[in-house]
């Protein structure tokens, strides 16, 4: 990934920023390119805040024209074209040297309060509010929390207070279990028939909707039952998110 070093200096006075310095080698070129290269700046800052200063050798580089803040941890540099119209490229040895500052609103001696742990304990707490990137995140931390719980209740038991029914088909075989009370949950059970002769009757799926935090039973979770046929010992089963 090329030279790459964080700088840190030690003092008793606090420092509110970090620095990072990218020396640009083969390696350099070889993992990011040399035109429109995007950089991780080693540190979480605060997008829009003027919060960064980038140099090119030197010379400091001006946000929004010769590098873009691309997230909270990463800048794209844009150096434009030359006179010839040229895109301008890195070049081996040049020095990319980024100061990350701490948004910070308050000092009083060596102590200090920065929003840009703030900004950190924000994200970490949004973050925290859903599974997957791509879920939609539950309102509150609490409520997420409180669905954990319901979940454990439900595998483990606990002081949940809940009904639970059942539903046969004409075989008499369970084929739903519907839960509620305090969280609402409906189980369904597939088996396997003709045309898995030797484990006809075993369990083939059982597949689990739970409420999401509207309560409407969107969440599914399905799992897959497979056998010896020759024992009808179970040998693997399979879980499926289909959130």
């Amino acid at each position: 990934m090329g030279t790459k070093m964080m700088l840190h200096r030690y003092s008793p006075v606090t420092k509110d920023w970090d620095e990072t310095l990218y020396i640009v080698d083969e390696n350099f070129l070889n993992t990011y390119g040399n035109i429109d290269v995007i950089i991780s700046t080693n540190y979480v800052y605060e997008p829009n805040k003027q919060l960064l200063k980038v140099y090119l050798n030197g010379q400091r580089l001006l946000s929004g024209g010769a590098y873009l803040e691309v997230d909270d941890s990463h800048i794209q540099l844009t150096l434009g074209k030359d006179e010839n119209g040229e895109p301008i490229r890195l070049e081996l040895s040049d020095e990319i040297f980024i100061e990350i500052y701490k948004n910070q609103y308050c000092s009083r001696g060596q102590a200090t309060i920065s929003g840009t742990q703030f900004y950190e304990l924000q994200k970490e707490v949004y973050e925290a509010r859903q599974f997957r990137d791509t879920d939609q995140p539950y309102k509150t931390l609490d409520e997420r929390l409180d669905e954990i719980q319901r979940q454990i209740e439900v595998a483990h038991g606990g002081n949940a207070d809940v009904d639970i029914t059942y539903e046969y088909n004409t075989k008499g075989r369970m084929i739903r279990e519907i839960i509620t009370g305090d969280y609402k949950i409906v189980r369904e059970f597939t088996y396997y028939e003709e045309d898995a002769p030797l484990i006809k009757g075993e369990m083939k799926t059982e597949t689990i909707y739970y409420a999401d935090q509207d309560g409407s039973l969107t969440n599914q979770v399905t799992k897959t039952y497979s056998y010896d046929h020759a024992t009808r010992r179970l040998l693997r089963t399979g879980v499926r998110s289909d959130m």
